[in-house]
């Protein structure tokens, strides 16, 4: 059995640059904001697009999701939010050919945006 930690006798100081707050203070918005949208795909010449810029708020109900419904269930949740009721409607309903690796691709986009992620993080967290 490992032997306990011992505590530190010093006192912990708080460590600050002076270009950051000590305290984040969110705000709320009255309206909502208008969103900014972009093309994800396209079926035939149909073009779906999503917001550029998808809410914080998303990625967090998302990762709770995943701990409480499992990742597949979380999985689905995220594809309506994100795609709305149209793009995944028109997903859910099409007979593709050859779409599994392009459909993962697609999830992969939306799944680093949800989570805060630059395009090409491949996996990787930002580290602020």
């Amino acid at each position: 059995m490992p032997a306990p930690k011992k505590r530190s006798t010093r006192a912990v100081r708080s460590i600050r640059r002076d270009d950051e707050p000590m305290v984040v203070h969110f705000k709320t918005r009255a309206e909502p904001a208008e969103v900014e949208t972009e093309p994800l795909f396209y079926i035939d010449d149909v073009e779906y697009r999503i917001p550029v810029k998808l809410p914080v708020n998303l990625g967090l109900r998302y990762l709770r999701l995943i701990r409480q419904q499992g990742r597949d269930l979380a999985a689905d949740w995220l594809l309506e939010q994100v795609l709305s009721e149209e793009g995944y409607e028109a997903l859910a309903n099409q007979d593709f050919d050859d779409d599994e690796e392009q459909f993962e691709h697609l999830f992969q986009i939306i799944e680093r945006r949800a989570l805060g992620q630059k395009e090409g993080a491949a996996g990787n967290r930002r580290s602020g």
